[in-house]
């Protein structure tokens, strides 16, 4: 554990420093580019100078040729040049605002020799050629020609300057950011390595978990399996993962057909399909169930572990054996109908055990099977351990308060008691989770307070009946939303009780009906006693109860569904009906 915090802190240090580095030959970059741009920019002024320098020699010849023959050839060529020169210098000033003050010299000592030639242009044109010679060769115009080639001069010197610093930086900071994208890469290559390192020993490390485990795992998307467990090579008798890959499609061959399993060549995908049932497949004379992970772990694949729950299945079969046996023994000693309504649901309560404990088992194996792997790696702490041994105990704690609630279910139904409605509503509800989990039902619950005295367990049945018709109901409508509604409310002498659903109601044709003996609207599926027991137990402690198609209204949506209203005296009832 010791040794993953290091390496972890090391990544952590190598992934900044190559970051920084990255930022670091990025600004560089930058750099570069700018001092590029300067560069094309100093270029460019050098350039614009030397136009100049050009512009100014062809003013000075033009005048002077045009002075000495009046040829309109030069008077023409002269004033052709007078506007770019004057563009080029403003053009320099805008690229280079640094040099303005140079150029704005230039461009003065310019304007004044323009003057003096376009003075001794003017004097040729009327005859006075001696007078425009003497101005373009008179000392004023040597001095002003000499003050502009050294101000251009100067320009020159600084641009080249510039040039020459501006090519220093560039190189540098090209070395430089060499230096630092190849120092990046290195460091990139070397993070590369130890992610790659670590991403290999997590898989190494999954795969030890997955082959410690007892159950057949896959992780699949149904068609193509991506890796397996050792159990699963074991036992479907493959040497290798590739080997079971191959044969992945073809394993439905070896299921054992029959109405309770899951068989042929889509048989996974079907499972993928109702994975909020409980599913099996059977393979020679062994159970499996099939466990699907809730969600996708790669956005392909989901975990999927197939569970030997043969010995479970027989004693659920030899379970059943016994109920029947004592539902016809119960049904000669005249408590036929409460012993067969009760045992008709233990079978379910028997899956309904299996599943709440299907999580706690897996918790304690997991745990013990980490502690196990941390002692081997000798990397076994006390904290990690007494964390461990926490998770166990609290799971056989759970475990043996799900026996609990199941054992006082099954127990004397002769004993009564005081006790609070929402109590025997919550039991009850837990009683069936199995068939209540992944349905979506919102159950609203609204309790006055208060007590009842009575048999708690006789009650709970009744509301187990309630419940179990109402999702039974949900199930044979495809609804968005799926609503059921519980409320008490105490009077005088009773107590009332709203249960209502929103699963359509009961046709008006056989609502009077459903409290008759053997009447069931499930066809093979329904027993007909659920109801009839119902009543009878209430009937028995003189309350009532009485049914009707409403409609109820649920975060501003109204529903249409039944209502069943239930009175329970306050009294000390007679008896009961298990009396």
């Amino acid at each position: 554990m010791q040794s993953n915090k290091i390496l972890n802190s090391s990544l952590l240090i190598l992934t900044f420093i190559g970051l920084a580095s990255f930022i670091v030959a990025f600004i560089s970059v930058l750099q570069i580019n700018d001092d590029t741009k300067e560069f094309d920019k100093i270029k460019k002024i050098s350039t614009i100078s030397e136009e100049i320098r050009y512009y100014d020699e062809v003013l000075t010849m033009s005048a002077r040729v045009a002075t000495l023959n009046q040829n309109d050839y030069w008077i023409k060529r002269y004033y052709e040049n007078i506007n770019p020169l004057e563009n080029s210098i403003n053009e320099a000033i805008k690229l280079m605002p640094s040099l303005k003050d140079k150029f704005k010299s230039i461009e003065k000592t310019n304007k004044k020799l323009i003057s003096l030639e376009e003075k001794a242009l003017e004097l040729s044109k009327k005859g006075n050629y001696k007078q425009a010679e003497n101005l373009l060769f008179s000392l004023e115009y040597k001095n002003l020609k000499q003050s502009y080639i050294v101000g251009l001069d100067s320009v020159l010197s600084e641009i080249e300057k510039k040039n020459k610093t501006l090519q220093n930086h560039l190189f540098v900071n090209i070395n430089f950011s060499s230096f630092v994208i190849l120092f990046s890469i290195l460091f990139m290559m070397v993070i590369f390595y130890f992610i790659f390192k670590e991403l290999l020993n997590k898989s190494k490390y999954i795969n030890h978990i997955l082959d410690s485990q007892n159950a057949i795992i896959f992780i699949t998307d149904g068609k193509r399996l991506k890796v397996a467990n050792k159990t699963a090579l074991e036992f479907f008798k493959c040497k290798t993962q590739e080997h079971l890959k191959q044969k992945f499609l073809f394993l439905s061959d070896t299921f054992t057909k029959g109405e309770n399993y899951l068989s042929g060549k889509d048989w996974l995908l079907n499972a993928f399909a109702l994975k909020n049932k409980i599913l099996k497949i059977k393979i020679d004379n062994k159970i499996f169930q099939i466990n699907i992970s809730k969600d996708k772990i790669d956005d392909v694949n989901y975990v999927v572990s197939l569970v030997d729950v043969t010995e479970l299945t027989q004693l659920q079969t030899q379970l059943q054996k016994t109920v029947d046996i004592q539902v016809e023994d119960i049904r000669k000693k005249d408590l036929t109908l409460i012993a067969q309504s009760k045992m008709a649901t233990m079978g379910e309560m028997i899956e309904n055990i299996a599943h709440q404990w299907k999580q706690p088992l897996s918790i304690i194996t997991l745990s013990s099977t980490g502690v196990k792997m941390e002692s081997e790696f000798n990397e076994l702490t006390d904290d990690y351990l007494q964390n461990a041994l926490t998770n166990i105990e609290k799971s056989a704690n759970y475990l043996s308060q799900t026996i609990d609630d199941f054992k006082d279910f099954f127990k004397n139904d002769s004993l009564k008691q005081q006790y609070v409605l929402e109590e025997a509503f919550n039991k009850s509800k837990t009683l069936i989770a199995s068939k209540l989990e992944k349905r979506d039902i919102h159950i609203i619950t609204s309790f006055d307070s208060g007590t009842i005295y009575g048999n708690k367990n006789e009650i709970i049945q009744v509301f187990m009946n309630l419940l179990s018709n109402s999702i039974d109901a949900f199930d044979e409508f495809d609804l968005d939303t799926k609503v059921i509604y519980f409320s008490t409310r105490y009077e005088k002498e009773f107590v009332v009780i709203k249960f209502c659903d929103n699963a359509g109601g009961i046709p008006s044709a056989i609502i009077s009906k459903i409290f008759e003996y053997k009447f069931s609207t499930k066809g093979e599926n329904g027993t007909g006693i659920g109801l009839y027991m119902s009543k009878l137990i209430i009937d028995k402690i003189d309350g009532q109860i009485q049914v009707k198609n409403s409609t109820f209204t649920y975060e501003q949506t109204e529903y249409k569904g039944v209502e069943f209203t239930i009175k329970l005296p306050l009294k000390e009832p007679k008896g009961s009906f298990m009396q």
